[in-house]
């Protein structure tokens, strides 16, 4: 992957580098940024970043260089979790690492006051559920994915950057939730049955 960094940066002469050059190029918008040929490029005032990065199961990873070719990364890691943040801290001084989450205990008692099913759209069910002591979300027509408590009212996942934030209501009960994934995402909750992945009870 260093190697194939290093042509891409113009840092070693191979045949293909106009090929290299022409696939770098944005051609669209995308998010905020431009698409290439699988390249995306973020605009930053201390200069442009070319990058791209991959996930799947239990593996994520991100290779980046500065546009002036002066600072390449290759990130590879064995958690399924977004590495970009440590790609894009290394090429850009003024990028900020996320925030590391700590896992906390949490009693099975504590863990049911959040159990039941939120709104993130009509349609789009969030259903929280404890299975013996492990806590789960799952979203409609998604797999189960545990997640973790970190602070009081406070949980994350392992897996695609997620993190969760319970709010109350005047009497203290839970009465939303805010997905935090490519935003922030507010869901009411509209029940409070404790349903696993199965949607059957479990203890």
């Amino acid at each position: 992957m260093l190697r194939y960094l290093k042509a891409n940066m113009g840092l070693s002469k191979t045949p293909l580098d106009a090929a290299m050059q022409l696939a770098h190029g944005p051609r669209a918008d995308a998010g905020g940024e431009r698409i290439g040929l699988v390249w995306m490029t973020r605009r930053d005032a201390d200069g442009d970043v070319i990058w791209h990065n991959g996930m799947t199961g239990g593996y994520a990873s991100f290779i980046g260089f500065t546009a002036d070719g002066k600072r390449g990364v290759v990130v590879l890691t064995n958690v399924q979790n977004s590495v970009d943040d440590i790609g894009f801290a290394t090429l850009l001084a003024a990028t900020p690492l996320a925030a590391a989450h700590k896992r906390i205990p949490m009693t099975a008692q504590a863990l049911d006051a959040y159990v039941g099913s939120y709104r993130l759209a009509p349609g789009f069910i969030l259903r929280i559920f404890r299975d013996h002591d492990q806590f789960y979300a799952q979203a409609t027509g998604q797999d189960a994915i545990p997640v973790f408590a970190s602070a009081k009212d406070e949980f994350f996942a392992n897996v695609a950057g997620i993190s969760i934030s319970f709010h109350h209501d005047r009497s203290d009960k839970v009465s939303e939730l805010v997905l935090h994934q490519n935003g922030d995402h507010v869901a009411p909750r509209v029940s409070a049955t404790q349903a696993g992945a199965d949607g059957q009870p479990h203890a």
